[in-house]
């Protein structure tokens, strides 16, 4: 747990508990459908929330150097001369920016019910278009084996399509992200 307020401990629980989107975003109330990678996250999370603390999902971070945008997407377009996104286009995954989602936290913390989950998605975006924003105007696919030989079931994860809403956090918690595009983030 990072962090407690007036006994409530905080567990941020991340993009890999979301199921792959089936049909429509995936709320706050969604069941999850881990990776293997996670595959022990939701029962951390509903110890968390028996015990009356807060579960924080949230999508990608990116921002001021941190995440996979700038440890690994952006690594990688530098070394390729292209944006590289995994495995076919189209692929969709929530994000956040660090900015964003530490108001988020502090929302959670002195405004959220004990025993809840939140939303920390200022955006679902297609990884491709990410990857154009990083190649300016280039991507390509990484084929899948060639990542999975470099980044095991982490490559796995960016094939993961995910339409996530925050939506009952935004209106919840009166959470508004000042960061709402990644492209307009990553090109400016």
């Amino acid at each position: 747990m990072v962090g407690c307020t007036a006994g409530h401990g905080l567990v941020p629980g991340g993009l890999r508990v979301w199921p792959a989107s089936l049909g429509g975003a995936q709320d706050e109330d969604s069941p999850a459908d881990p990776h293997p990678i996670a595959a022990g996250r939701p029962a951390i999370e509903q110890l968390v929330l028996h015990a009356g603390g807060w579960v924080i999902r949230p999508g990608m971070v990116y921002g001021d150097g941190g995440g996979l945008v700038h440890g690994l997407l952006t690594t990688k377009a530098a070394e390729r001369g292209t944006g590289v996104y995994i495995g076919p286009p189209g692929t969709r995954w929530p994000v956040v920016h660090v900015d964003d989602l530490a108001a988020l936290y502090l929302a959670v913390t002195t405004r959220a019910a004990p025993g809840t989950i939140w939303h920390g998605a200022s955006e679902t975006i297609r990884l491709d278009a990410i990857a154009t924003a990083l190649g300016r105007g280039h991507a390509a696919s990484w084929p899948v084996p060639e990542a999975r030989a470099e980044l095991g079931l982490l490559a796995d994860l960016f094939t993961r399509d995910q339409d996530v809403s925050a939506a009952k956090t935004r209106a919840a918690l009166g959470w508004a992200p000042a960061c709402t595009s990644i492209v307009t983030y990553l090109t400016a």
